[in-house]
């Protein structure tokens, strides 16, 4: 980059010939020269006091400060540069050499420079000033924190001495009830040792009276036993006495008996004789009894026969009752089998678009919703029904171990049988009402009594869905 101040110094130079009233051809008139240095200076006006200030080592002096804006065509100072033996005449104009015009005043970029390197020395400086103060702060900071950590430790450290007094205090405190206690204990051993001694007086005073009373018990006793002693003599010659009469009376009754015995020896052979006839009339209503018995016997065996026969046509009946039932179940499952293969042979059959083809008739749509409501049915039915045989099944073995024949029944040889409805839950759970009762109401009650066994002790594990069946439960014997 070139320098400016040739620039700067030829426009002041310019600027110079002008005011003196030099022209080409013209001839000045000379002016008279200071012996000081004067230099024409074009300087902007400066925004602060502190950058009007002129460096020292700076050979240029200014006599007035610019007020104009910056021009720099505009002179705002004229200045007169003090001879030297560098200077020649040019024209009747003051020309110095490049010696001199080094000592001129260094242009406006220069010192703007000088300018901001006073900002930056400025703003270092005020850099330097904040750090200062920011260290002072810090510093500040770190005493007020010390002097926090301080008053804190003299908190921490009276807080101890309070919590050490309050502990001494305590202690005291604690002694002191300790040796209240102690005092107390010591009060309530003299009181107990107190005790004791009018105790020990007591039980003394009481062991005297006891044998002062003993001493009156024998003296008493020996009253007594003395008094008995005559009483006995006295009883002794009484009883002896009562012996004789008793003798003299013996004798007497000895004399009566005899009489006595004989007459009874009459009336008891009077007595046999109407006993032996009573015993004939006796023997024969006793034959006619039994006689009479064992016709009912007879009767009875014979209605007992017709019960057994009629009870064992009742359960032909109702085993071939439960056979055509069964054989029914199974036709019907087999039906429903064939059902099931025959609409899984023609859902194969049939091509997948008739479910969402919109071109099948819509009768025939509706007649395969009929149909697969149909076969849904059928499957329930079927689920229904093997659930049902399932849970007979499981009754029975339940009713094996816990249905017991009535002894009275087993007694008399009866045998019966009773019929019942048990709707099933789907925790397994159940209820049972007799449908068919028996003939005798102890078999009810077995059955029953059975049942509720079985519920309070089981539960049926596979019931999806509440189910109602009907069950016979037979009693016959082995």
């Amino acid at each position: 980059m070139r320098p400016v101040w040739p620039v700067a110094i030829t426009l002041s130079v310019i600027a110079h010939a002008a005011l003196i009233g030099w022209f080409p051809g013209r001839t000045p008139t000379p002016e008279p020269v200071s012996k000081n240095t004067v230099s024409l200076a074009l300087r902007p006006a400066q925004p602060s006091s502190d950058e009007d200030s002129v460096s020292s080592d700076d050979p240029v002096t200014s006599e007035q400060q610019p007020t104009a804006p910056n021009d720099p065509l505009k002179p705002q100072q004229i200045s007169t540069v003090a001879p030297s033996p560098h200077a020649t005449d040019i024209g009747s104009t003051l020309v110095e050499k490049p010696e001199q015009l080094a000592q001129v005043e260094p242009p406006a970029e220069q010192e703007q420079e000088q300018e901001q390197e006073q900002e930056q020395e400025q703003e270092q400086e005020q850099e330097q000033e904040q750090e200062q103060e920011q260290e002072q702060e810090q510093e500040q900071e770190q005493e007020q924190e010390q002097e926090q950590e301080q008053e804190q430790e003299q908190e921490q450290e009276q807080e101890q001495e309070q919590e050490q007094e309050q502990e001494q205090e305590q202690e005291q405190e604690q002694e002191q009830e300790q040796e209240q206690e102690q005092e107390q204990e010591q009060e309530q051993e003299q009181e107990q040792e107190q005790e004791q001694e009018q105790e020990q007086e007591q039980e003394q005073e009481q062991e005297q009276e006891q044998e002062q009373e003993q001493e009156q018990e024998q003296e008493q006793e020996q009253e007594q036993e003395q008094e008995q002693e005559q009483e006995q003599e006295q009883e002794q010659e009484q009883e002896q006495e009562q012996e004789q009469e008793q003798e003299q009376e013996q004798e007497q009754e000895q004399e009566q008996e005899q009489e006595q015995e004989q007459e009874q020896e009459q009336e008891q052979e009077q007595e046999q004789e109407q006993e032996q006839e009573q015993e004939q009339e006796q023997e024969q209503e006793q034959e006619q009894e039994q006689e009479q018995e064992q016709e009912q016997e007879q009767e009875q065996e014979q209605e007992q026969e017709q019960e057994q026969e009629q009870e064992q046509e009742q359960e032909q009946e109702q085993e071939q009752e439960q056979e055509q039932e069964q054989e029914q179940e199974q036709e019907q499952e087999q039906e429903q089998e064939q059902e099931q293969e025959q609409e899984q042979e023609q859902e194969q059959d049939k091509p997948l678009e008739t479910a969402v083809n919109p071109t099948v008739p819509l009768h025939d749509r509706k007649q395969l919703a009929t149909d697969s409501n149909a076969s849904d049915q059928a499957i329930d039915n079927v689920d229904s029904q093997q659930l049902q045989r399932d849970i007979k099944v499981w009754l029975k073995q339940a009713l094996a171990e816990h249905l017991h024949y009535p002894p009275a029944a087993r007694r008399r040889g009866w045998e019966d049988s009773v019929e019942v409805t048990i709707e099933m839950q789907t925790d397994g759970a159940f209820t049972a009402e007799i449908l068919k009762p028996a003939q005798r109401s102890l078999f009810d009650e077995a059955a029953l009594a059975a049942l509720a066994d079985i519920r309070a002790n089981r539960r049926y594990c596979c019931a999806h869905s509440p189910s109602q069946l009907e069950l016979t439960i037979g009693f016959q014997l082995d």
